[in-house]
């Protein structure tokens, strides 16, 4: 029988076929299998950013409205002092202006408000100042005070993790990451003005701000796109090279003790260049059937390498 050479694209069909590796062994050089892995990797994430692309289009061209839309008309909170509020209208109307002095001022936002959160039984206690948190049942502590009358840098460093907004600097604390991050309006905004080479303030914020700046939103989300495919491009190749070597030094030890002509560990490797782009591609379909990444890869090789050692050993 006749051994058809093997071409770059050639190879996205024929890796199917139990003549593959006979065919891989027509080629004098491993260029073509190299080539085969990079285009592979690019295909293998091609598709779910094309979704993710798709999707993210779809949800922004309502931006903000589906967001609004989201939100129940009917949530409300109560501020210590028995204020009420309705999380929908708060939304509809609050504000955020940073003046010429680069000093935030809020509309239509309670302020100040100091609240604790509790990650683990998901509560959110507002309060009237902050000596009434309770350090030990609090994880996070998210304040707005523009005034300053309640609320100060020091405050801080009380809790593990904090979220302050005062009159001219946003303060964010991580204890995992054990810093605190302290911008102040005056270096981001001066930094805005040098950039767009003319003054944007008065600054204001809100509902009809974000919709008017959505064509900038939808290209920082394609940026944040690009440069997630270019690092999940990294992280994949990566992970099918050392995938494919564990792989490779298995079935090379297979096709050894079945007693495969000229078989050796090089071939073994390049065939694995190839036939890790099934197991990947297949993946998707073995989460719905219950198998794991490596029992699934197992059988997928299994069957691929099989039905080429069949085959190379039937040819001689």
């Amino acid at each position: 029988m006749e051994i058809k050479p093997l071409g770059l694209w050639r190879r996205f069909f024929a890796v199917f076929t139990p003549t593959f590796l006979l065919r891989l062994q027509q080629n004098k050089t491993n260029d073509a299998s190299w080539g085969f892995w990079f285009l592979s990797n690019f295909f293998l994430l091609l598709i779910p950013a094309i979704i993710a692309g798709i999707g993210g289009t779809i949800l922004l061209a309502g931006f903000p409205n589906n967001a609004l839309d989201a939100i129940p008309a009917d949530i409300t909170f109560e501020l210590p002092n028995g204020e009420q509020y309705n999380v929908k209208t708060l939304v509809q109307n609050a504000e955020l202006t940073i003046d010429e002095n680069f000093e935030l001022q809020t509309t239509n936002i309670p302020d100040p408000m100091i609240l604790a959160v509790n990650e683990e039984t998901e509560v959110v206690t507002f309060v009237n100042t902050i000596d009434e948190i309770d350090v030990s049942d609090t994880d996070i502590v998210v304040a707005i005070d523009t005034k300053e009358r309640l609320v100060t840098l020091e405050d801080s460093e009380k809790f593990p993790n904090a979220i302050l907004l005062l009159h001219d600097k946003f303060i964010a604390k991580d204890a995992n990451k054990s810093k605190t991050e302290i911008l102040t309006f005056q270096d981001f905004f001066s930094k805005v003005d040098k950039e767009t080479k003319e003054s944007i303030f008065p600054f204001t914020l809100n509902l009809d701000a974000i919709a008017g700046a959505k064509g900038a939103i939808n290209d920082i989300f394609f940026a944040i796109l690009a440069v997630a495919f270019g690092l999940f491009y990294l992280v994949l190749a990566g992970f099918r090279l050392v995938s494919a070597l564990f792989w490779a030094l298995i079935f090379w030890a297979v096709g050894s003790i079945a007693k495969v002509k000229n078989w050796n560990f090089e071939k073994s490797f390049m065939a694995m260049l190839h036939f890790s782009f099934i197991t990947l591609l297949l993946f998707p379909l073995s989460l719905i059937i219950g198998l794991s990444l490596f029992w699934s890869t197992l059988i997928i090789l299994g069957l691929l390498f099989g039905m080429n050692f069949y085959e190379m050993k039937r040819m001689g």
